[in-house]
């Protein structure tokens, strides 16, 4: 899953966003920009989360992953061992 929300209103915190990617993934995909047409519909929408996450969410926690992540795990060509020989 890409972001864990804990339910803010039954404790009072703020809710909390979490992210398991790959280092190319947190350098790369805030400067890219997806064309919606060409990927699937469900993966396009992870990236632009994903980005919007990492561009703009001060609270947000990111965990550096070797292998398969939050995104990798979406993408529709992908495998894991794909993305750990990527890497």
């Amino acid at each position: 899953m890409v972001c864990d929300s804990r339910n803010a209103e039954m404790n009072d915190q703020p809710e909390i966003k979490t992210l398991r990617l790959r280092p190319h993934h947190i350098s790369c995909i805030p400067f890219l920009n997806f064309d919606g047409d060409r990927l699937d519909r469900e993966f396009f929408q992870l990236l632009t989360k994903v980005k919007g996450l990492l561009t703009s969410e001060l609270d947000l926690t990111v965990t550096v992953v070797e292998g398969v992540d939050d995104v990798c795990q979406a993408c529709p060509s992908a495998s894991e061992t794909a993305a750990r020989v990527r890497l």
